[in-house]
């Protein structure tokens, strides 16, 4: 039935095993990881670490201080001249401009949109 010859195993009490590797001990594989999705190793607050695991400190880039970023900064920064030169009012810019009309798509005509269009054929 079989191409080749097929070699049967004997009961391993029949095995002839020498002394030397029937003394020795064998221990299960060290494995630290454990079943299931890994851990994700997450920043600590205050550093952050590059891609090669080495960290850096924090440089704020209001200040230029280590230790803080620029959300957390409590330096007070002065108001430049030219900003405080200039004579635009948020209020004023914001009502200097023109609210745009919706116009009819069907007529051209301000005042209703294309649903509401009474020459909206059928």
């Amino acid at each position: 039935m079989y191409s080749g010859e097929v070699m049967v195993i004997e009961h391993p009490d029949d095995w002839d095993v020498p002394l030397e590797v029937s003394s020795r001990v064998i221990l299960a594989p060290h494995n630290p990881r454990q079943a299931g999705h890994p851990r994700t190793n997450r920043m600590s607050t205050g550093n952050w670490s590059s891609s090669r695991g080495r960290r850096c400190n924090i440089l704020c880039s209001r200040c230029q201080q280590t230790g803080h970023n620029r959300a957390t900064c409590t330096q007070h920064i002065p108001i430049s001249q030219s900003s405080q030169t200039g004579s635009c009012n948020v209020n004023e810019a914001s009502s200097s401009r023109a609210r745009r009309t919706h116009r009819c798509s069907i007529c051209r005509e301000s005042g209703h949109t294309r649903p509401t269009c009474l020459n909206r054929p059928a």
